[in-house]
């Protein structure tokens, strides 16, 4: 009788644990590279350039958002959210702030970083048409222009850096980036690990 119910007990807990991971839905892609998706709408987080910034007052997160809807979805600088692995949630800095804290050769350095990074990530989104005019940290060395009003039409994506405050870098832990559209009532949340180089 007692292992009767030790096996429903577990049997249950199993099915719950499931629920759990299914209705998040969140895949490991790669070392650094990590994918959320709800509703057709992907976010995906490499951490390749973060785990290099760890003495830094901000850390670099390359993101890809998309989705294969026949909507169209919008992404500024408050739909997205980070949460550390205090439960802190910190909303993305000015360009102005990082600029300022980071520098503009390590900001140079990340986007010259970026072009030579394996695109795996693309793969996801193979049906979509990339946005090409996305930029929230643009270059200061280049030229670029800042764009950080996107609208995604249908069936498209983009990917571009994003900055975060670094105020939790001697720790380990799960970080999550949190997407929010709320004029379409989507909310994406991606949880993903950052290695940090000793």
């Amino acid at each position: 009788m007692m292992n009767k119910k030790f096996f429903l007990i577990l049997l249950i807990l199993v099915v719950l644990a499931s629920m759990v991971i299914f209705s998040q839905n969140v895949k490991k892609l790669s070392m650094f590279g990590y994918k959320g998706e709800t509703n057709s709408v992907k976010l995906i987080v490499d951490t390749e350039i973060a785990r290099l910034r760890k003495a830094e007052p901000y850390f670099p997160i390359v993101i890809y958002l998309g989705h294969s809807e026949n909507m169209v979805l919008k992404a500024s600088r408050g739909s997205f959210t980070l949460q550390n692995p205090d439960g802190q949630s910190v909303s993305l800095p000015s360009y102005e702030e990082v600029l300022k804290g980071y520098g503009t050769n390590l900001m140079s350095s990340d986007l010259t970083y970026l072009t030579k990074m394996e695109d795996y990530a693309s793969m996801n989104f193979l049906s979509c048409k990339m946005v090409s005019k996305v930029c929230f940290f643009p270059s200061p060395s280049s030229g670029s222009v800042l764009y950080d009003n996107v609208e995604m039409p249908n069936r498209s994506y983009f990917r571009t850096i994003l900055y975060f405050p670094n105020n939790s870098a001697n720790k380990d832990g799960i970080y999550k980036l949190i997407y929010e559209d709320k004029e379409k009532g989507i909310k994406v949340e991606t949880p993903f690990e950052i290695k940090w180089m000793k």
